[in-house]
Parts: structure tokens; C-alpha cells; sequence
């Protein structure tokens, strides 16, 4: 969008493009720009609606969700956690990577922990292997397949991707394990379900590195059919103490890190309005606060957005939510040796899970 056009936050979503294709972003008066900005960020806070509008939900689509977030068991997800971070304590670093960046990188591990995991649902899934710059990436992707008979009846050609990386610096509970176990549980649970979208679920490999997983992959099979992204990473870590939460410059967030932030673009602002709701009516969820900004998020007060796997999405205009903890604005132990399962809040990240199954659910069947 334009910097001499409205900000509209009722319109309509936009038709993909291609990233070739996106016009200019130069702005003939920086003032205008940031004016512009403020306008179209807006923000729904622990489920309470602001501002903006949204088709609504059903009650029937709210029923769903609740339904499959309820399913959500806590337990097994910090278990799952501590196998997978324990396993990669003796694995061995990747050379090639971990020169160049200077701090221990491991992949091999955690993939073969999803690997496992899948077979035991009896998940049918694929390994693609893509060229990349030290070694070739290895994305794991599982098909559900919508039916278009849900109660939405939304059209079972188009396509929901829910997304997190597997590849971490030292062994990572948060960034990303946290991530990768709670698209684990949502594939046992909605695999069960009648829905009528499909869901596309990537483990994308080497985010680390510059989300080289999501580019190759993004690269190769375009938008295919994509209606929305949903990517976690580091989901897991949370605090109740005051100052616990930073903001980046000229941001404000709460002081209490005890929230999961929905980050999307311009496209996505319906998905996080029903997100936003859905906190509010599936039992024991994380308290939710969302933010979207204008077009693709490429102001410069907001590039940062981009810094995980969603991130082709929104260079393409399609709906993308990037849900995180914040990272390095919340956590400690970001990118340190000290990210461990220890210090995460279990029943934190079990209502993230809780909100993340019951959200793609709903997502299946909303307009």
C-alpha cells in the first residue's frame, strides 16, 4: 500500500502477489511515512478488542476451537521438551555453521525426534531436501487434508500452514523446541478432525542461519495455494514480574511478561481479531495480544517483524502470525546455553498450545 493511500482496517484482504512485483516502499516525507504508521498499527490486548473488525466467528467455529484446544494435554508437552533438549545435548555441533556464527548450531537431533514423533501418530509425512549454503536444508512437512465439510464449508484447495523451526543454537528449549512440540500436538489432534481447509505443517530446518528453511522452500513452490500462516517460535517462556517485559523502540508492551504476541500483517488483521477471541472462550489459553501493522510490516520501525519463518508470507501479502514470546525482549537465556527446560512455565506454554490448536482449527473454517 501506497503512503498516499488510506489505511483501511475493515477492507478486505488483498490477492496474493509475487514478491517481484511489490511496488516501491520510498517515501517522498518520512514524516508521512511514520503518521501513516501509527495509523495502521492497532492492537487487541488479552482478548479484549480495541479496535478493528472482522467477520464474525459461528458458534459453531467457536465451538470447534474450544473443543480442540480442550484437548490439549500438559504434561506430555514439557516431557517431550526435556527428550528432545536432552538429545541434543550430545549431539554434535555443525561444524560449517557453527564457525561461522561462533556459538554451537544442531539440527540432526531435534529432526529425528520429529521424525519419531510422526511415526508413532502414524502421520504420513516427507522430507524435501533443498540446496542451501553450508548444508542442504531438510524441511519436514506433513499434509492434513481438508474435506470442505466442515462448518464453514470453506474450500479444501485452499491451504493453512502452521510453521516452526527445528534447528537451534545449543540445544534451545525456547527457540525452538518450544515451538516444534506444540505443532507436534496440534497435528495429533487435528488430524482427528472434520475440517475444511487442509493444514500444512512445516518443521522448516536452518531459521537459525537466516531463514534459509522458509526461502528455499517459498522459492520452490511459491504460494501454493497458501490462505494463511501461522509460525511459532519460542512460545514457551514467560514471567510475572514486573520489567520482565522489554519493548523495542518506540513500542509499548506490558511490563509483565506473562502474554504470547500475535505479530501480523496488514492481511492477517482478521486472523488475529479471531485469535484475540478465541483467548477469550477456550478454557485455560494464554493471555493473548496481537499487533499488526501496514502492508507487509516494511516500515522501518517494523522490519524486525520479519526475523522468523512467516516472513515470506508477508513479502508475498498473504495472511502471516508471527507467535512468540518476544525472544530477547522477554527471555534471559535467548540464543545462550542456559535456555533450558527448566526455565520455561509449562502451563504457559501449554495455553499457547491450547490457543495455537484451537485458532488453526477455527482458521479452517472461518471466512
Amino acid at each position: 500500500m501506497k503512503p498516499s493511500q488510506p489505511l483501511s482496517v475493515c477492507s478486505g484482504p488483498r490477492s496474493p502477489r509475487s514478491p517481484r512485483q511489490r511496488p516501491s516502499r520510498g517515501l517522498a516525507r518520512p514524516d508521512v511515512g511514520l503518521s501513516l504508521f501509527r495509523c495502521g498499527l492497532r492492537l487487541w490486548i488479552f482478548g479484549g478488542i480495541l479496535c478493528g473488525c472482522a467477520p464474525r466467528l459461528s458458534p459453531e467455529m467457536v465451538e470447534l476451537a474450544r473443543d480442540a484446544g480442550a484437548q490439549v494435554e500438559c504434561a506430555p508437552l514439557q516431557e517431550r521438551i526435556i527428550s528432545i533438549v536432552d538429545a541434543m545435548a550430545s549431539e554434535p555441533e555443525d561444524g560449517a555453521v557453527s564457525m561461522e556464527w561462533g556459538i554451537p548450531h544442531r539440527r540432526l537431533a531435534s529432526k529425528q525426534a520429529i521424525l519419531e514423533a510422526l511415526s508413532a501418530l502414524g502421520v504420513e509425512h516427507r522430507v524435501v531436501s533443498m540446496p542451501d549454503r553450508h548444508v542442504p536444508v531438510e524441511n519436514i512437512v506433513v499434509e492434513l487434508p481438508g474435506t470442505g465439510a466442515g462448518p464453514g464449508g470453506a474450500p479444501a484447495s485452499e491451504v493453512l500452514q502452521l510453521t516452526a523451526h527445528f534447528d537451534v543454537w545449543y540445544t534451545a528449549a525456547d527457540d525452538n523446541t518450544s515451538g516444534v512440540v506444540s505443532a507436534l500436538e496440534a497435528i495429533a489432534i487435528l488430524r482427528n478432525l472434520e475440517l475444511s481447509r487442509s493444514i500444512q505443517v512445516l518443521f522448516y530446518d536452518m531459521e537459525e542461519t537466516g531463514i534459509d528453511g522458509s526461502l528455499a522452500w517459498w522459492d520452490r513452490y511459491g504460494n501454493n495455494q497458501v490462505h494463511a500462516v501461522l509460525n511459532l517460535d519460542a512460545i514457551a517462556y514467560a514471567s510475572d514480574k514486573p520489567g520482565s517485559q522489554a519493548a523495542p523502540p518506540g513500542f509499548r508492551l506490558p511490563s509483565k511478561g506473562n502474554f504470547i504476541l500475535g505479530l501480523g500483517n496488514g492481511a492477517a488483521r482478521h486472523h488475529l481479531r479471531w485469535m484475540a477471541e478465541l483467548s477469550a472462550e477456550i478454557p485455560d489459553s494464554a493471555a493473548f495480544l496481537a499487533v499488526y501493522g501496514p502492508a507487509d510490516n516494511e516500515h522501518p520501525a517494523t522490519n524486525d517483524f520479519h526475523r522468523s519463518d512467516h516472513s515470506p508470507a508477508w513479502s508475498r501479502g498473504l495472511p502471516g502470525i508471527f507467535m512468540t514470546d518476544t525472544a530477547n525482549l522477554r527471555n534471559p537465556h535467548y540464543h545462550q546455553p542456559t535456555d533450558l527446560p527448566d526455565t520455561l512455565d509449562p502451563a504457559f506454554h501449554c495455553g499457547v498450545t491450547r490457543l495455537v490448536v484451537g485458532s488453526m482449527a477455527a482458521y479452517a473454517e472461518a471466512p
